[in-house]
């Protein structure tokens, strides 16, 4: 300010005394006042129509500023949306005038009505000052998305698989898919006909986890290749304790039975062996007439393939047609061999005890047969054993003499040929004169 045309006085001559300066000090500090934003739709649920038109506020936290302010406010992110709702604007400015605490700016909200169960999601409002104001903040405010979908619902197939194809896959699905961690429960409930650890391994229980998206996994059971004859088999599994998801109709569990099919042929027929000497190298079937032995029969079935069942074989020695009698030696009464369930074979002896006579017989078989139920045939339908006859002759021939006789008569010489001992066989020999 400068002093100039005085009434009833005089202006100084010193310098700078008719001219001064004064400042009018701001009694609110520039680094004090942060602005704080607020909503007046704090939450939105995503099926909401029409889109909701939302205020944004910029509050001065104490005393007016003396001069304008600029807040931007972003939606979310400045100047992007996300596939869960659309701001239009998604950014904008709010000024507050010169002496005023507040103003406010609007956009509109659509949320994205999609069908996947998710988390109520937050959609931040966040502002900036605007300009050169250090030190001075805006404290952001926020919109919750509220999901309104229900829970997805899970699913699990009753699978099939031969038993040489690899694990059986228990398909479960979730329909459909989630935004959240989704998990389930499984345990073998065995009550089916397969028995764990002996046709399948599978944990006695577990848990399948869903990650946000995903809308199948697979429970897989290991199948045991066995070589049995079998019916088919089944393993019964349940899901319980379903953790951001449910099962149709609102139940508590959900079971599901799967298969195990049986690959092996049935053999349809078996075969059968005797070996009289098992220390000796084959099935040894002869046997000299003056010797005992433990005769062992062996029924095996064909391919391998054994049966849940046990299988019976009735062995008979002997039958009509033998060469060798009852009187060559003792009897032997039938008797069964039992192929017991899951075995490929099985064994029995009998006492095989010839006569030993002084008859000169030649040698003389007997028959080993053997006869099987539930349509199995039975080879060779027969088993010849030897009896070896052990008793020999032997032959002589007398020196006969005879007179002379003279003039001119004849005589007969005759020769005696002996066996040591009568032979039950024609026994025939040649001879020649040798001068």
């Amino acid at each position: 300010m400068t002093l100039g045309e005085p009434v009833n006085a005089m202006l100084s001559t010193a310098p700078g005394a008719n001219a001064a300066e004064a400042s009018i000090t701001d009694r609110i500090p520039l680094e004090t006042g942060d602005i704080s934003l607020s909503v007046d739709v704090t939450q939105v649920r995503e099926n909401v129509s029409p889109a909701p038109s939302v205020t944004v506020t910029a509050t001065v936290e104490g005393d007016a500023y003396e001069w304008e302010q600029q807040v931007g406010v972003g939606i979310g992110v400045f100047g992007a949306t996300t596939t869960e709702y659309t701001a239009t604007p998604a950014d904008f400015t709010i000024t507050i005038p010169r002496g005023r605490t507040s103003a406010s700016g609007s956009f509109v909200l659509a949320p994205s009505n999609d069908s996947a169960d998710e988390h109520d999601e937050i959609i931040p409002v966040v502002g900036s000052l605007l300009g050169n104001v250090p030190h001075l903040n805006v404290h952001p405010t926020s919109i919750l998305l509220v999901d309104d979908d229900d829970a997805p619902v899970l699913a699990i197939d009753s699978p099939s698989q031969p038993e040489g194809g690899g694990a059986l896959r228990y398909k479960v699905s979730l329909t459909p898919a989630s935004g959240r961690h989704v998990k389930v429960d499984y345990e073998d409930l065995m009550t089916g006909s397969a028995t764990r650890g002996r046709d399948y391994a599978l944990p006695a229980s577990g848990t399948l986890a869903f990650a946000p998206g995903v809308t199948e996994q697979a429970i897989e059971v290991a199948i045991h290749d066995d070589n049995l004859r079998e019916p088919s088999e089944t393993i019964d599994l349940r899901l319980s304790a379903p953790v951001n998801a449910g099962f149709a109709g609102s139940a508590t569990t959900l079971d599901a039975t799967g298969t195990i099919t049986d690959d092996e042929t049935a053999p349809g027929g078996l075969t059968l062996s005797v070996d009289l000497d098992p220390n000796a190298p084959g099935d040894q079937t002869s046997l000299a007439e003056n010797r005992s032995a433990t005769a062992t029969v062996t029924a095996t079935l064909a391919s391998g393939v054994a049966f849940t069942e046990a299988k019976a074989v009735t062995v008979t020695v002997g039958r009509a047609g033998d060469t060798a009698s009852s009187a060559d030696y003792a009897a032997v009464a039938p008797f069964k061999i039992d192929i017991p369930a899951g075995a490929i074979s099985a064994s029995e002896t009998f006492d095989f005890n010839p006569v030993d006579d002084s008859d000169d017989e030649g040698d003389e078989t007997l028959t080993v047969s053997g006869a099987a139920g539930g349509g199995l045939s039975v080879s060779p339908s027969a088993i010849a054993l030897t009896l070896i006859d052990d008793d020999t002759r032997t032959l002589s021939i007398d020196s006969p003499q005879v007179a002379d006789v003279a003039g001119g008569s004849s005589a007969t010489l005759s020769f005696t040929v002996s066996l040591s001992a009568a032979s039950a066989r024609t026994v025939t020999v040649d001879y020649a004169d040798t001068g």
